[in-house]
């Protein structure tokens, strides 16, 4: 939320310091929002997965699944969250545009603020999800976009194996 002023671009996407873009996916999901038809379109998300790595430079994968970023095209904002809520998946690894991004940071609580959503998963997921499917569509291109990296126990047992799929 205070970095906000250095958003210069007209789109943006969030990003840990562990994951990874996918240039072809970043181009293809900017060129998508920049075509005077998708105006109305949000964010552009796509294929994404997670890799459990271990060793000193975590440079071991040990497993890979899929991530499951959002879809969410319906023209009806409360549809839209109906099915997101049904259909849980996150659009915050998603090509942003900037100025929906900044609405969104306005409704996360600060960090002096915390003590009035205590909930870690509420404050840093839910509720800027959430918020972000509300202000408008999300495509899902079939493009690779993001590699998120996790050396705990949130990587589940849906092996995908990242030499074959040559999709990442």
């Amino acid at each position: 939320k205070k970095y906000k002023e250095y958003f210069k671009k007209k789109n943006c996407i969030f990003s840990g310091d562990d994951d990874y873009i996918s240039t072809e996916g970043l181009k293809k999901a900017i060129n998508f929002l920049d075509k005077k038809k998708n105006k109305k379109i949000i964010a552009v998300s796509g294929k994404a997965v997670v890799v459990g790595v271990i060793g000193k430079y975590f440079d071991k994968i040990i497993t890979s699944t899929e991530y499951n970023l959002t879809s969410a095209i319906e023209k009806n904002n409360l549809d839209r969250l109906e099915n997101f809520f049904k259909n849980y998946s996150v659009p915050i690894y998603s090509v942003i545009r900037t100025s929906i991004f900044k609405k969104v940071l306005e409704y996360i609580v600060s960090k002096k603020n915390r003590n009035k959503c205590d909930f870690r998963s509420i404050n840093s997921e839910i509720l800027p999800c959430s918020l972000l499917v509300a202000q408008g569509p999300i495509f899902k291109i079939d493009t690779p976009l993001v590699i998120r990296t996790t050396g705990h126990s949130r990587v589940t047992n849906n092996f995908i194996d990242v030499e074959k799929n040559k999709s990442f």
